[in-house]
């Protein structure tokens, strides 16, 4: 169980610190990348889960590594780009 805990944070933290950064400075593209690449590594995990018998990694992968970096990257990315933007107009 502390296993499990620890993967996910080992993804949530850097994912949102990466992301609450470059929001805060208004650097769209790197978000989009970001973004682009958590895009592809979850498609990539349903194309494995459809052409594989034994779902055990691909599931794994979806739930302990694109879940955690997708809600890092959402919610720091939105909480970084709202404290940065209130930073141009203060």
């Amino acid at each position: 169980m502390i296993e499990t805990a620890l993967i996910i944070l080992a993804v949530l933290i850097p994912s949102a610190t990466l992301a609450y950064w470059c929001a805060r400075r208004h650097i769209g593209i790197a978000i989009t990348i970001m973004a682009a690449i958590w895009v592809g590594f979850t498609l990539m995990m349903y194309s494995g889960m459809q052409h594989s018998i034994d779902w055990d990694w691909y599931l794994g992968a979806l739930m302990f590594v694109s879940a955690p970096s997708a809600a890092g990257l959402f919610i720091a990315g939105t909480i970084g780009w709202i404290k940065g933007r209130k930073d141009i107009y203060a």
